[in-house]
C-alpha cells in the first residue's frame, strides 16, 4: 500500500540539501572513511569496556527474523594488538553481530573497517554513533509497516483514509491524530471495535484533532460499558455532549484521581455523558469493571 490521504505530510523523496563550507562552519576533521570488507564473524570482538550489555532477547529476535537487508553492516575498528598483528573489535552492531553468532548458517559478515589508535576512539565513535541516532517514533514505524504490508497497519490506513483522518505530527488540525500507537493496539485486539471506536471518534472531530484522551476513553467505554458506542442511544449522547466536554471531562478526571490512563478518562467521559439523565438511562461501567 502506498502513501495516501492517511498521512498530513507530503509523499515523494525528497530534494537534496544545499552543501556549507567546512572552513565557514568551523566542522570537525571527518577522519579517513572506512573500507567495506567481508569478515569472519569469529574475528570480531567487543571492548566491553565502552559496549553495552548484550540484550539477549534481542539477539535471539534478530537470529530468529535475520535478513541481510535489515542487517546493513558492522561498524568495526581495527587496532594493533601486543603480538604485532591486528584485532577488530565491532563499535556498532553488537547485537546483529552477536545474532549471526547464533546462526550456523551465517560465516561472513558486512563490515565497514577504520583503523583506530585503540579503544578510546572506538569509544568516541560508538558515543557519536549512538548519540546522532534517533529511533523511528510511532508515525514513522506506521508508514514502514504500511509500505511493508503488514495486515493491521494497512487495515488502520485504510480505515482513517475512508474516514477522512489524518495522521499528523501537529496537534491543531481538525480530524487528524497523532496517537496512532494507540489506535494500532486497539486495532491488534479487534478490528471491530477499533473501527466502531475511530468512526464515532472522527464524527466529533470535525474542527478538533483526534486526542489520545478521547481515543483511549471511548475504546474504555465500548469495550467496558453495559452499552457500546454502536447502541444508538449512546451514539446520541456523544453527539449532544461534543468531543470539548468529552475531553475536559477527561481531563478533569485524571486531575482528581491524580493518575491518567483509559479508565480514568473514561470515568471523566461518563460523568459529562451522565449529566442531567435519568438513573434508568444512564451509561454505566459493567460492575467486574466499576469493581
Amino acid at each position: 500500500m502506498r502513501h495516501n490521504a492517511y498521512l498530513d505530510e507530503p509523499a515523494g523523496a525528497k530534494p537534496p540539501p544545499r552543501e556549507f563550507s567546512k572552513e565557514r562552519y568551523g566542522w570537525r576533521d571527518p577522519g579517513k572513511p572506512g573500507e567495506f570488507t567481508m569478515l569472519d564473524k569469529r574475528l570480531l570482538q567487543i571492548d566491553e569496556d565502552y559496549q553495552r550489555g548484550e540484550k539477549i532477547v534481542r539477539v535471539l529476535r534478530i537470529a530468529r527474523e535475520f535478513s541481510w537487508l535489515a542487517f546493513g553492516v558492522v561498524t568495526v575498528g581495527r587496532r594493533a594488538n601486543a603480538a604485532g598483528g591486528v584485532s577488530y573489535f565491532a563499535i556498532d552492531g553488537q547485537h546483529r553481530m552477536a545474532a549471526a553468532l547464533r546462526r550456523d548458517d551465517i560465516h561472513a559478515l558486512p563490515c565497514v573497517v577504520f583503523d583506530t589508535s585503540g579503544m578510546t576512539e572506538e569509544a568516541i565513535a560508538f558515543l557519536l554513533i549512538n548519540g546522532s541516532r534517533n529511533a523511528p517514533d510511532a508515525i514513522d514505524r506506521f508508514k514502514a509497516a504500511v509500505i511493508s504490508e503488514q495486515p493491521t497497519a494497512v487495515f488502520v490506513a485504510r480505515l482513517l483514509t475512508d474516514l477522512g483522518v489524518r495522521v499528523t505530527r501537529g496537534t491543531h488540525s481538525s480530524n487528524s491524530l497523532r496517537c496512532i500507537a494507540a489506535i494500532l493496539n486497539m486495532a491488534d485486539q479487534d478490528h471491530h471495535d477499533c473501527k466502531t471506536v475511530l468512526t464515532a471518534a472522527a464524527a466529533l472531530c470535525h474542527s478538533a484533532p483526534i486526542s489520545n484522551h478521547l481515543i483511549n476513553g471511548l475504546w474504555f467505554i465500548h469495550r467496558n460499558a453495559e452499552r457500546g458506542l454502536d447502541d444508538s442511544y449512546v451514539a446520541s449522547r456523544l453527539r449532544g455532549v461534543g468531543e470539548e466536554r468529552l475531553v475536559l471531562g477527561a481531563k478533569r478526571a485524571a486531575q482528581l484521581y491524580v493518575a491518567g490512563g483509559a479508565r480514568v478518562w473514561a470515568l471523566g467521559m461518563l460523568e459529562e455523558i451522565n449529566k442531567g439523565v435519568r438513573e434508568h438511562n444512564r451509561l454505566k461501567l459493567r460492575e467486574a469493571v466499576n469493581g
